[in-house]
């Protein structure tokens, strides 16, 4: 684990509390922001009550840094993996990911500036490479300009999922608050 995960780590558990199960929460049981269906996924076998911080750590750094894909992003804007970390964690690493290269591919000048990257909810080579070459091409405001997409669009989707179930209203605010920066 890296520095700057372990930060990552801390500025979530702060955000996702300790255990809930809240009725409008379709993921049911969560301690530390995490399910128990992805809990059940990681090894865990226990209480979701129970669930120990370092068996979270070790649940988010292989689930939704590793196998997401951060590394590389890291490797190219610490704010844009910390980002979609964050988005990973609430909406799903896969949604974080079609975030990312959707906004790419929107921003890429209809392919001047690199070639559309396929939208497969998959961090993975071509889209650390667009990434990349986004950030040289676009210069100086180039970071703060894909973050305020990715908030954008993670602000869209929350007020989709309100707009269609009245139990996530429950959630809208604190979404806001804590999610969309």
């Amino acid at each position: 684990m890296t520095p700057f995960f372990e930060k990552l780590f801390d500025d979530v558990i702060l955000v996702e509390g300790g255990y809930a199960d809240h009725p409008s929460d379709p993921g049911g049981k969560t301690k530390y922001g995490i399910t128990e269906e992805t809990a059940r996924r990681n090894g865990y076998t226990g209480a979701m009550r129970d669930l120990p911080l370092e068996k979270a750590k070790s649940i988010y750094w292989n689930e939704y840094f590793i196998r997401a894909g951060l590394a590389k992003i890291a490797e190219l804007s610490e704010p844009i993996a910390a980002e979609l970390f964050d988005s990973g964690v609430n909406a799903g690493s896969g949604r974080a990911a079609l975030w990312l290269q959707q906004a790419l591919n929107v921003m890429n000048q209809k392919g001047y500036l690199y070639k559309d990257i396929k939208e497969d909810r998959a961090i993975g080579n071509n889209t650390a490479n667009a990434l990349k070459v986004y950030l040289q091409k676009r210069g100086r405001d180039a970071e703060k300009v894909m973050l305020r997409t990715l908030n954008g669009l993670q602000l869209a989707h929350y007020f989709d999922l309100c707009r269609r179930g009245e139990k996530f209203e429950d959630f809208m605010y604190g979404w806001v608050r804590t999610r969309v920066s």
